[in-house]
């Protein structure tokens, strides 16, 4: 099922979806910034730079049960990210966002480092995906994540809502602690809903005080 998702989204995408983007960002302090989105490439460096999320654990302290990834981990997660990209036809599955340029107001961030990712990735055949995100500790709380999640959105959802193929993504879902407030907040700031009536989501991973599962959901209505 996944290939005729992916072959349907080919179908709806143009070549020049596949092109990475550049946009200006300003912080509210008044930084200002210039950030490259592109879909992940069949690279050493891309390979490296998912490790700099999910292989860290600053930035995996508030993802999903808070664990690190393994190497042979990330290595499966590139092997896939790569495939569905460059054999089934969907660009955005990993979007890599990476800092072009910076005003002098910004400290923690140089022009060419890399920012982290944000995934898109289908659940079931029930039409339902996922969006999930991960940046490097020195972007947090400058407004970047919500910046990116608007540019990755403004490219996708038009395309998904005019997918007339028989299977359709008919809701795009993403989960944040509820102690996570800068990650919700990028939901909320995206017009992402929260579900109503269901409170956290629990996962089988075992809770402790440092790695809490419970997570709201959200979602954005496509079809």
């Amino acid at each position: 099922m996944f290939f005729v998702l992916f072959f349907s989204l080919m179908n709806c995408l143009s070549a020049a979806a596949y092109a990475p983007f550049e946009f200006d960002f300003t912080s509210e302090d008044g930084s200002t910034y210039r950030i490259e989105m592109r879909p992940i490439e069949t690279t050493l460096q891309d390979r490296l730079c998912l490790g700099k999320t999910y292989g860290s654990a600053i930035p995996m302290s508030s993802y999903m049960d808070g664990t690190v990834r393994s190497q042979a981990e990330i290595d499966k997660r590139f092997k896939n990210y790569t495939e569905w990209t460059n054999h089934k036809g969907y660009p955005w599955v990993c979007a890599m966002a990476f800092l072009k340029s910076v005003s002098a107001e910004e400290s923690q961030l140089t022009a060419g480092q890399f920012l982290g990712q944000l995934v898109i990735e289908p659940w079931d055949d029930n039409g339902d995906a996922e969006l999930s995100y991960v940046l490097v500790e020195g972007c947090w709380n400058k407004g970047i994540c919500t910046a990116l999640v608007a540019k990755l959105l403004e490219l996708v959802i038009p395309c998904l809502k005019g997918n007339t193929h028989m299977y359709k993504i008919r809701k795009l879902w993403a989960t944040a602690r509820p102690n996570n407030v800068g990650s919700w907040k990028v939901l909320e700031k995206n017009n992402f809903s929260k579900e109503e009536g269901l409170g956290a989501v629990h996962s089988s991973t075992v809770e402790t005080a440092a790695a809490p599962t419970d997570r709201w959901k959200y979602y954005i209505q496509i079809v």
